[in-house]
């Protein structure tokens, strides 16, 4: 055969292997599409006043796919009707109240004459809404819960025994001083003082309590096993250093990573690692009725006593120096019996003017009025929880989808911008739980908060964009200095965080059809010359407007690509995009100085947005996707995926199969209801199938098969290897961080 005869073959087999691929995808998406009963559903949703009815309480819920379009006009009579506008309000619900009013203000622009046209599109989304809403709400899975076994409590005294030695007067387990009634009595109002001093912080544990909930999605195996790594790294350790080993030690188990955390992590490590095996280890006599308080376990009898606690009762080493060894069963059993006598006074009395003490409320106030006295600090610096030490990453993400494949194109059109908000609102609803979380990050394992809204910025233009806060531990490493060129330690993001941060980044840019998913990570800069982020608190989210406007006078300033803002849920950070910007930037300054640059950004913000603070960092972020053509490219996404262990594989996998669907049923109302949105790609719906069936592993048999934009295709071909976007799209779409 000759090579003309082997070309023309290898080209038919090529154009049949595409015909089949799109063949393949539009099954897909027509899978999808709605049922004709939906689409009357819709199709009614856009007549004259059907929003205003829908706000009055009077329409019912998008009908399932099992609905027939006989059926539908008995289903529409007889299903009980959605909240109504007020009720909504009334249940907290403003999501979804907003969405009602969104649909009346197309109501009424329908009924406006000329400003009919844009009615009918608001309207659409704003039905596309219901039908996000009236789906299941995504639940992350869980774990098994952990079940100690024994009681921590020491054995009470025998029977007969007295408390204190009738040669001594000293009270078994009591600190040396504490001889007689009188000496007890003086230690009792001491440890009142302080519960008196610290009152107003005695609820630590359950405040700490709300975070670690909120954060595992309110999931009880979850907690267990965070608050188990917390108690298990307590030992000998501060709050702030406790908090970051703790979620250092989680991240490392999620990941399926060797555990190495804690200021012991030869015991420490394999403790940690039993926990997320499912297996609850004998954590002790001070160390579980810490896990107990951090969970706010039910029918628990214990407060915490560990070093502090007994310096505050008066306990010393036998040199005089600060108590600093561990509690014997007899010191633990004094400290439990005169905690709750002070209990049963604090509520008598009104200890601190409130009634409500208990156990760890005592615990908790006198530890931190004696940490403020030891330290020299104010109770209100003395009484910061987990949740203030603990490092956040953020993922950035948008709803605006590459302009490298084409896929609903309109949405980049200025003109279309109204629209463009609410379908990302729409998106990200679409992809949260009930409680605001990115429904993936949890799913996952991670520790998260509260996904935020906000825009991004690129070249002067302003997209709507979504941050998603991922809780990071820390690790020591080495960075350069870009004066001295010499490295020099700095505390950043731990490796095995840095796998949960961009697990997550991938998994949103292959679901969004990003070409990069940015991510920061921001902690305290060594030195000046190494500081690459300035996070700036407007005690509010950036405005559109303010962030093109920053951007101008930061590219006017300093040039084109050096500093880039990025939004954060109270402001925004601007950071440099790699070492060498930051080279740029920092020019000739001399050693242990303060680069010019720094000051010069510091005025630019000042003037600019009129800050409540500002912060001086070090950002250890970076880009997961496709940074070199700036195109979809699946393959990319896979790396981060493929790196963390089987265990987080398997839940993205089962997380993803439920938020595919949910985008693609999405984007198919869209086109529907919104010819001007454009088209979709099938590249998206393939890469949404293959993770809705077989999970990460059918994108990667995708990406093998040559089904689906792959790097090396991109590099070797350029953009004949990519479906075209359209002539005159930008390369990358704003915001894209």
């Amino acid at each position: 055969m000759g090579l003309l005869d082997f070309v023309n073959r290898r080209a038919d087999e090529e154009l049949l292997r595409q015909r089949a691929a799109m063949e393949q995808g539009q099954a897909a998406a027509n899978n999808y599409a709605p049922t004709p009963a939906q689409a009357a559903y819709f199709g009614s949703s856009m007549l004259p006043a059907a929003a205003t009815l829908d706000a009055s309480g009077q329409m019912a819920p998008m009908p399932p796919s099992n609905i027939t379009l006989d059926q539908l006009p008995g289903y529409m009579q007889n299903t009980p009707p959605m909240p109504s506008f007020n009720q909504n309000l009334a249940d907290n619900k403003y999501l979804d109240a907003g969405i009602q009013g969104f649909g009346i203000l197309g109501d009424a622009l329908t009924a406006a004459g000329p400003l009919a046209a844009a009615g009918i599109p608001i309207k659409a989304l704003a039905k596309t809404a219901q039908a996000a809403r009236s789906a299941s709400r995504l639940a992350p899975d869980d774990v098994p819960r952990l079940r100690f076994e024994g009681d921590s409590a020491p054995a009470p005294l025998a029977e007969g025994t007295q408390r204190t030695f009738n040669t001594t007067g000293k009270y078994r387990g009591g600190p040396a001083g504490v001889t007689s009634k009188k000496s007890l009595a003086s230690m009792q109002k001491r440890l009142l003082d302080y519960a008196e001093k610290g009152a107003d912080y005695r609820r630590w544990y359950e405040d700490t309590n709300d975070f670690i909930r909120q954060q595992t999605a309110q999931r009880p195996g979850r907690q267990d096993q965070y608050a188990a790594s917390a108690a298990i790294t307590s030992q000998g350790t501060s709050v702030p250093a406790n908090a970051t080993m703790a979620m250092k030690g989680h991240n490392q188990a999620i990941v399926g990573d060797s555990i190495n955390t804690g200021r012991f992590p030869a015991s420490m490590g394999p403790s940690i690692d039993r926990i997320y095996e499912g297996v609850s280890p004998p954590l002790g006599p001070k160390r579980e009725p810490f896990y107990e308080a951090l969970n706010q376990q039910a029918g628990r009898a214990r407060q915490t006593n560990d070093i502090r606690q007994a310096r505050a009762f008066g306990y010393a080493n036998a040199d005089g120096s600060n108590f600093s060894g561990g509690l014997s069963n007899a010191q633990h059993r004094f400290m439990d019996e005169e905690t709750a006598k002070l209990v049963d006074w604090a509520i008598k009395n009104k200890v601190g003017g409130v009634d409500d003490w208990n156990a760890d409320r005592m615990q908790a106030a006198i530890w931190i009025a004696q940490k403020a006295e030891e330290e020299g600090s104010t109770i209100a610096e003395a009484g910061r929880m987990f949740q203030d030490f603990t490092p956040q990453a953020v993922v950035r993400t948008e709803a605006a989808p590459s302009a490298s494949l084409g896929h609903l194109k309109g949405l980049l059109d200025p003109a279309n911008r109204q629209v463009l908000e609410e379908f990302s609102a729409l998106q990200d609803e679409a992809m949260q739980t009930s409680g605001g979380l990115d429904f993936m990050t949890a799913q996952s394992g991670a520790m998260t908060a509260p996904s935020y809204s906000a825009p991004g910025v690129y070249e002067g233009a302003s997209n709507p964009g979504v941050g998603i806060p991922i809780s990071v531990g820390k690790a020591s490493a080495d960075v350069v200095d870009p004066v001295t060129g010499k490295g020099i330690e700095a505390s950043i993001m731990d490796p095995a965080s840095r796998k949960v941060v961009e697990a997550s980044a991938a998994m949103q840019g292959l679901l969004r059809a990003q070409d990069t998913v940015g991510y920061t990570s921001i902690t305290k800069a060594p030195s000046a010359a190494t500081r690459n982020a300035l996070q700036v608190n407007l005690g509010q989210t950036i405005t559109p407007e303010q962030i093109v406007k920053l951007e101008q006078a930061i590219n006017d300033e300093f040039g084109s690509g050096l500093l880039i803002p990025l939004h954060t849920s109270n402001g925004v950070s601007i950071i440099t995009p790699g070492p060498d910007e930051l080279i740029s930037l920092v020019g000739d300054t001399a050693p242990k100085k303060t680069p010019q640059w720094q000051k010069r950004l510091s005025t630019i913000v000042a003037d600019t947005l009129s800050p409540k603070t500002t912060e001086w960092g070090l950002n250890s972020g970076d880009l997961v996707g496709d940074t070199t053509n700036w195109t979809y490219t699946p393959s990319r996404y896979l790396g981060p995926l493929e790196e963390v262990g089987a265990e987080m594989r398997s839940l993205l996998d089962a997380g993803a199969k439920k938020i595919s669907p949910r985008l693609e049923q999405l984007d198919a109302g869209l086109v529907k209801e919104f010819p001007a949105a454009g088209e979709r790609s099938v590249i998206i719906t393939r890469v949404r199938t293959a993770l809705a069936r077989e999970g990460i592993a059918g994108v990667r048999k995708l990406v093998d098969a040559g089904l689906v934009p792959a790097f090396a295709l991109g590099v070797l071909l350029g953009a004949q290897a990519l479906p075209q976007a359209t002539e005159g799209q930008p390369a990358r779409s704003g915001g894209l961080l």
